[in-house]
């Protein structure tokens, strides 16, 4: 029998058990309603259409005779696993309460998702994130300095540095939209976001070790390093030490999550109460204690 085979063979070879199937006229591998029997564990059984519909469509029939073979031979691992847990999980654990706790969990959060999505106000002004900032700015103290930067690393090697060099200390909108253009085509990295904030350490570990210190990191500093394959530019536009505030502009992002977040509380517990209300007055809730 093949869970007599099983007992002798706990890690099994996919073609031996395919050869076994085969040769073994004992193990029961006739089709139930058309479906061929593929593989027997203990009480568990596995058939041709369970393997179907994991795999509905192959490249090749070599492929499909492959993923058979890992199909089946982790199914089996799995049922060996699933009986030795029979054996010795304490029955005190009452595994038919877990599962309808969880089901009732997974259709209420389902339930709930669809009902907010559908309800939920998502728009936002700019007014209503500066007030909430406003009233919370004692829970955005920053750990660590954070800046506004242009960075640029690109080859030592490239044909235009002295323009490249003109374009960055340019003050002029043509020339900033040229340095845009060059960093696009051979740059090797860059940063020329002006709205975005940066850690102090993002920006240290992507320039050759000891060259620019976070104290030396200070509005209107413009810095040139270089190593043995590249140059590095880096100007300071505006940096918020370490336990100050942070600045608006970098949390409201946090802060848009935030309010969306208490929007979708509040309707829940709305939806829960008109709920409760409604079916109060009605039959099918029936109240025992005083």
């Amino acid at each position: 029998m093949l869970l007599r085979f099983l007992a002798i063979c706990p890690v099994l070879c996919i073609p031996g058990i395919l050869l076994f199937l085969g040769a073994c006229d004992s193990i029961n591998r006739a089709q139930a309603d058309g479906d061929m029997l593929l593989a027997e564990v203990y009480n568990h059984k596995l058939y041709q259409s369970e393997f179907k519909n994991a795999y509905p469509e192959f490249t090749s029939e070599s492929d499909s005779l492959m993923r058979l073979r890992i199909y089946v031979e982790n199914w089996v691992r799995d049922k060996l696993l699933l009986n030795q847990a029979e054996k010795y999980v304490s029955d005190k654990l009452d595994i038919d309460k877990l599962v309808d706790d969880y089901r009732a969990s997974l259709m209420v959060h389902h339930y709930e998702k669809e009902w907010v999505e559908s309800r939920i106000d998502t728009s936002l002004n700019v007014k209503e994130l500066l007030e909430y900032y406003d009233e919370n700015q004692d829970q955005y103290q920053l750990e660590k300095t954070i800046l506004r930067c242009h960075f640029i690393k690109f080859e030592k090697a490239i044909a235009r540095y002295d323009s490249l060099r003109i374009w960055w200390n340019s003050n002029e909108k043509h020339d900033f939209i040229r340095l845009v253009e060059f960093c696009n085509e051979q740059a090797e990295l860059y940063m020329l976001d002006e709205e975005v904030w940066y850690k102090v350490d993002e920006i240290t570990q992507l320039l050759p070790a000891g060259s620019l210190s976070e104290s030396s990191m200070r509005p209107g500093r413009t810095y040139n390093f270089s190593d043995q394959d590249y140059s590095y530019f880096i100007r300071i536009l505006e940096s918020v030490q370490k336990q100050e505030t942070a600045p608006f502009t970098y949390i409201q992002e946090q802060a848009m999550r935030y309010i969306m977040h208490q929007r979708k509380l509040t309707l829940l517990e709305q939806m829960k109460n008109e709920l409760y209300r409604k079916e109060l007055d009605g039959r099918e809730i029936k109240i025992y204690i005083d």
